[in-house]
């Protein structure tokens, strides 16, 4: 009557010490040198996220306007204070069929609106925003182009750079955390702020892409460890275990 083939399990009992020495030996030279065939940092990832990431694309806090008074400034702010009055009662040119109290709730809503992109101040203080908005420009205008460089060494030094920028920089305001008002918020009509806020979404931006990168070099890396080790796992079981003899 012929026998049932046996199944085995392949574990390091009951084989010789010499045997699962050598297996063990071999097995782990074989991971030591998946590091140097997996590990390595790709840039394909990084650049996609740059490109298509959910914050891929941040924006510069101020460039060059036409404003010839203050052209940094007004790129990003309404710098001409006048706003007309909404509410003002001897104003015929409100008069409409839809109703006079409607249309002056839309020029107040239109109002408040350009009060919120509006920056005010006496002349000394308008130009020390110009000043600090044209540091910021200069510091937006490097991030972008190391953003679109895809580099991800560049970027990252680019990000630090600004930071150190913000802090040296030669227009005061800027070295100055963002203003906050009695309610603790921060005032966004500030070139400071607008400064910190734009380093923050590059940076955003680059945190997005080294976790892309992070995470493909790691699928990249278990993929081929697995494959690798399975291979070597199957020959080295092959050539130290005998089936017929179980040794």
């Amino acid at each position: 009557m012929k026998q049932p083939k046996k199944k085995y399990s392949f574990t390091t009992k009951g084989i010789s010490g010499d045997i699962a020495g050598d297996f063990a030996k071999k097995t782990s030279e074989s991971v030591k040198n998946m590091d140097s065939q997996f590990n390595f940092r790709g840039k394909d990832a990084f650049k996609g996220s740059l490109s298509k990431g959910p914050n891929a694309t941040p924006q510069v806090s101020f460039t060059k306007g036409e404003d010839k008074k203050l052209p940094y400034l007004s790129s990003r702010f309404k710098t001409d204070t006048s706003i007309k009055d909404p509410m003002r009662r001897d104003d015929r040119s409100q008069t409409s069929t839809y109703g006079q109290s409607t249309i002056r709730q839309d020029d107040k809503t239109k109002t408040d609106a350009q009060a919120r992109r509006s920056i005010t101040g006496n002349k000394a203080y308008l130009l020390e925003q110009e000043k600090a908005a044209k540091e910021s420009s200069k510091i937006g205008q490097n991030l972008q182009a190391a953003m679109s460089s895809g580099d991800e060494k560049g970027f990252s030094k680019a990000v630090y750079k600004a930071q150190d920028d913000t802090r040296e920089s030669k227009a005061q305001l800027l070295k100055r955390p963002p203003s906050r008002d009695r309610g603790g918020n921060y005032i966004e009509n500030d070139a400071s702020y607008q400064n910190a806020k734009m380093i923050d979404a590059f940076n955003t931006a680059r945190q997005d892409a080294v976790g892309a990168q992070d995470f493909a070099d790691f699928s990249r890396g278990l993929k081929g460890r697995i494959k690798t080790l399975k291979a070597d796992l199957s020959n080295g079981f092959k050539t130290t275990f005998d089936e017929r003899s179980g040794s």
